[in-house]
């Protein structure tokens, strides 16, 4: 936790995702919807950033399932 975590984690994006395509699973980053954090830790979602996660997985799940 503290100041840069979030931008090392946005490195296990791709790596996630490689083992979602592997899996043969979606995978969904959620960093290309939000890419500020809270103030707090600088790490997890303030209330705006879960709001457009919410909105962007609404749409989203429909067209996958």
């Amino acid at each position: 936790m503290g100041k840069g975590c979030a931008q090392k984690s946005e490195q296990l994006g791709e790596e996630y995702k490689k083992i979602a395509e592997m899996m043969g699973v979606y995978y969904f980053d959620a960093n290309t919807v939000v890419k500020d954090y809270n103030k707090i830790d600088y790490m997890h979602r303030d209330e705006e950033g879960h709001k457009a996660l919410a909105a962007a997985l609404a749409q989203l799940i429909p067209t996958i399932v």
